[in-house]
């Protein structure tokens, strides 16, 4: 904006922070007025010099941002609460898991050996009881075994790298319907065609892999239906069961908050939309968007 004063004019070349910035340009002599041509140059010399001044103070801010960081160290210390947390919380549900599953299972076995072992030497087993006990004990090992697998393959998924999200999608799938109480799960995949990012990947098939996880605690769900679809340029990762679903009001209340806030937080990271839509036994449903 331009306003002519006595012996010259005033040009308003920026306001930042409540703050406005005025070029004052005055003359000794007695000027007309501004020409048309004039008023048009100066216009356009106060657009450039907003643009510039913005520029510098941009600069200036993000000189002291700089600053401030190096003194915080090379990592500042909200992320490294944060990545300490996320790893506390990684160490504290393997132990759980090994603890729940694989260790419980060894220490029947050690337990069913030493038995075994003490009926031998007093010759209390025939040659059929012997057969069946290390039948039984090598059917408990296979479960071990394959228990184990599933914990290496939920940490991490190996199929995902090897042959893509698909694959591993389907799999995780398949494990949940055989291990769970789940009826059916129902994976619809036929219309995702898009090459993925690893990250991406892996931040779509750990929600996936929460979703059922909560489906299996919580829900108490008999059927479950996941779609992973490509609409223009969208990718849309939809989830439904039938289960017993929540109040809406305390969402992020329940014991399966932090599951859904860590869901919440991979979409955000993946630039996506969450829409959760459930009520007290009328099912739970995700919709998650993300632009390509």
């Amino acid at each position: 904006k331009i306003v002519e004063v006595d012996r010259g004019f005033l040009i308003k070349i920026g306001e930042r922070g409540g703050t406005s910035y005025v070029m004052l340009c005055l003359s000794v002599l007695n000027t007309p007025r501004l020409t048309r041509d004039e008023i048009s140059w100066l216009e356009t010399l106060a657009f450039y010099t907003s643009v510039s001044l913005e520029n510098v103070l941009k600069i200036g801010e993000l000189m002291d941002h700089l600053e401030h960081v190096k003194k915080e160290g090379p990592n500042p210390a909200w992320l490294n609460k944060l990545m300490f947390a996320i790893e506390e919380k990684q160490r504290s549900d393997l132990a759980r898991d090994l603890h729940d599953s694989v260790l419980q299972d060894m220490i029947s076995l050690k337990h069913q050996s030493e038995m075994f072992l003490a009926d031998f030497e007093k010759d209390k087993v025939c040659t059929n009881q012997i057969r069946q006990r290390l039948i039984n004990m090598n059917e408990q090992m296979s479960t071990v075994i394959q228990t184990t697998r599933e914990t290496c393959q939920e940490l991490r998924p190996q199929l995902l790298y090897d042959l893509g999200l698909v694959k591993a999608l389907s799999k995780l799938a398949a494990q949940h319907q055989e291990s769970s109480s789940i009826d059916k799960i129902r994976l619809n995949t036929e219309r995702f065609s898009k090459v993925l990012d690893l990250d991406t990947q892996l931040n779509l098939y750990r929600i996936v892999q929460e979703l059922l996880s909560n489906a299996v605690k919580h829900s108490k769900a008999n059927e479950v239906l996941i779609m992973l679809v490509c609409i223009k340029e969208k990718v849309v990762l939809h989830y439904e069961d039938d289960g017993i679903g929540f109040d809406p009001d305390k969402l992020y209340q329940n014991s399966a908050s932090m599951g859904l806030s860590g869901i919440r937080e991979r979409v955000r990271a993946l630039n996506g939309s969450l829409d959760i839509q459930t009520a007290e036994g009328k099912g739970f449903r995700v919709a998650i968007e993300m632009e390509l």
